[in-house]
């Protein structure tokens, strides 16, 4: 879609341009007749990346005067929800569920195609192995990260903390890099300040935060990463509109693509604090709290120094809960030692 809008051409002229590059001869006589008897199929991906307002309005403007010339033709427009607001009319909107397994299945292997049949039936058997994996590739997105990861490293991470610092990576730069988009600030600054807008939320007991409070966080911390206030908007659409790891849920509020990030983020940031061992005390009894707890041990990959502070200083429970939570985090750390 941002071809189209980055051309300057009609929607006919753009087919029509497509064809040419791939060196098909004589193809506007063809194609204008197959689309006068309505014998096309066209597929336009990315609505939502169009980045203003105006893009998305004269795209969608470009795509209705194709329509009344050409009425016959199906025409099939994506878009995450959050970045369409029925700016096309006449369309039928139809929401994507999450995959069940047979589609999860079905996609990995339209992914890596025929000729990469054994490819495909080692990341399904990836997915079944783990379930925390299983549950993230059930998004149509996070599928698509996930296939990324396994066509870098042959494999999937089993551990939580490293499977999600490589989806962040590829979904705050590779994806990018992919889909040839440019971005106006660094990934390493949106890493910051995701990190401090989980916590944020975490320590708030929120899972939807409004664009309000978002930018007064953000602004808070902008000095550390050298931006300005006036980047707060742009800064905070270019992560929801390019990275994906915050969605926009309606036009004044956001949460993270799943609640997995937000704890991880949240995690993040506990190992980057002074005294993240107090803060985890203080945290420790709370449900809330397990996950971020957890992925911070499977970050750190050793719960030594955090479960000697917790036997020193939370009494145990009836329901032995700190016990519990000890072994949750031996598992998620790669090693223990205990004087």
């Amino acid at each position: 879609m941002q071809g189209l809008s980055d051309s300057g051409k009609n929607l006919k002229e753009y087919i029509e341009g497509v064809f040419e590059k791939y060196q098909f001869p004589r193809a506007k006589e063809f194609i204008h007749k197959d689309m006068k008897e309505g014998r096309c199929k066209i597929l336009l991906d990315g609505f939502d990346e169009l980045a203003t307002k105006e893009k998305q309005d004269k795209v969608a403007e470009n795509i209705q005067k194709f329509i009344t010339e050409y009425p016959k033709n199906q025409i099939i427009v994506t878009s995450r929800v959050a970045g369409y607001h029925d700016e096309l009319k006449g369309f039928t909107k139809l929401e994507l569920m999450e995959f069940d397994d047979k589609q999860m299945e079905q996609f990995v292997n339209n992914w890596f195609g025929k000729i990469n049949a054994e490819k495909a039936k080692s990341m399904i058997n990836a997915i079944k192995e783990n379930e925390q994996i299983k549950a993230l590739a059930r998004n149509p997105l996070m599928i698509s990260i996930i296939a990324i990861i396994y066509e870098e490293d042959r494999k999937l991470p089993q551990r939580r903390a490293a499977l999600y610092n490589r989806c962040i990576e590829v979904l705050l730069s590779k994806w990018d890099i992919q889909k040839k988009l440019k971005n106006a600030y660094p990934s390493e600054k949106k890493e910051y300040i995701l990190k401090k807008l989980a916590f944020y939320a975490h320590t708030n007991n929120k899972k939807i935060l409004t664009e309000k409070e978002i930018l007064k966080e953000m602004v808070n911390h902008f000095p550390r990463v050298k931006l300005k206030a006036e980047d707060a908007k742009p800064f905070l659409d270019e992560i929801w509109q390019r990275s994906y790891l915050l969605r926009q849920i309606s036009r004044d509020s956001y949460d993270f693509l799943h609640m997995s990030f937000q704890e991880y983020f949240t995690a993040l940031e506990l190992k980057d604090q002074e005294d993240e061992l107090s803060t985890i005390i203080k945290y420790w009894s709370l449900s809330w709290w397990e996950e971020p707890i957890l992925l911070y041990v499977g970050i750190n990959k050793d719960a030594t120094a955090l479960i000697k502070r917790i036997k020193n200083e939370v009494p145990e429970d009836i329901f032995h809960s700190n016990l519990f939570m000890f072994g949750k985090s031996i598992v998620d750390g790669d090693s223990l030692v205990i004087g």
